[in-house]
């Protein structure tokens, strides 16, 4: 946006003053009021007003002045709320000023540290990132400014682990994630995902939510023991075991397992397949032994 601070010129002064010529004259008379007061006390307590007026304007600009709760709808108000953090719970719905009110340079920031979704709107039809409104899920936070003809916002996220889940089936070709790269936000096409590899080297293993969607190698030589028990996992996930060592693998627990076969592994290099069906449900299959 600039420099918010307007920059501030003496005028009104006298420019061209008489001379001193120590004659004693009207010219030479002192009049406080007429020259001066008015001469030079006055434009200097206007130029002095202009600055402290400018210099709050200014400091208003930026942001982190207040820090402010909003638990209903709100419309923000311009030039009252320029530089406020608004932290924002519930199902509500944040309204931007007009743009004209706002001018170039206003700026605000809306952060979502409640549970619901929460809507902000670029009021009536101004836009904010090219839509009339965007939303922000549970951990989204926005940093708002105005360009003097329209809304632009710079979406972020405070908590990337309890953003919403959304289940393996809820997603299409087109969708992508919002991965954390060390720290740094990026996106990954949903076809680009994959899946993880890992490898297990002791007898026994227990398979958790984390171990979802994960292609595991078991490389004991001894029968390795797996345990997959009721509430691990969505609909959807999928997991990948694979006998590397000779020790044969059972998958055995306390969710349900469907197989036409059994739950083992055959031999060296044989891969069966987990797939939740159903909660707590999950398909066995592949190069199975009973």
């Amino acid at each position: 946006m600039g420099n918010p601070y307007t920059s501030v010129s003496v005028s009104g002064y006298n420019t061209d003053p008489p001379p001193n010529d120590a004659s004693e004259t009207a010219n030479n008379q002192l009049d406080w009021a007429a020259q001066h007061k008015a001469k030079l006390g006055d434009p200097l307590k206007t130029a002095l007003e202009s600055i402290n007026t400018n210099t709050v304007n200014a400091f208003a600009r930026r942001l982190g002045t207040t820090f402010e709760l909003k638990t209903t709808d709100y419309s923000i108000a311009a030039p009252g709320d320029q530089g406020k953090f608004f932290s924002v719970t519930g199902t509500t719905t944040i309204t931007l000023p007009l743009v004209a009110d706002a001018g170039d340079g206003f700026p605000v920031a809306i952060i979502n540290t409640g549970s619901a979704v929460v809507t902000v709107d670029g009021n009536a039809s101004e836009i904010i990132n090219g839509a009339t409104s965007i939303t922000l899920a549970p951990g989204l936070g926005v940093l708002v400014t105005c360009d003097g003809s329209e809304w632009v916002g710079l979406i972020y996220n405070l908590d990337l682990p309890n953003l919403t889940a959304i289940q393996a089936d809820g997603l299409a070709a087109t969708d992508g994630f919002l991965v954390d790269d060390a720290g740094i936000p990026k996106r990954m096409e949903y076809t680009d995902s994959g899946i993880r590899i890992q490898t297990v080297a002791d007898t026994s293993d227990t398979l958790a939510t984390a171990d979802m969607n994960t292609f595991i190698e078991y490389t004991n030589a001894s029968a390795v023991a797996v345990t997959l028990d009721t509430g691990v996992g969505k609909v959807g996930n999928i997991v990948l075991i694979k006998q590397t060592g000779a020790g044969q693998v059972t998958v055995s627990g306390t969710a349900t397992l469907e197989s036409a076969v059994g739950n083992k592994t055959r031999t060296t290099d044989s891969v069966i397949a987990l797939v939740c069906i159903a909660t707590d449900t999950w398909s066995l299959f592949g190069d199975q032994a009973a």
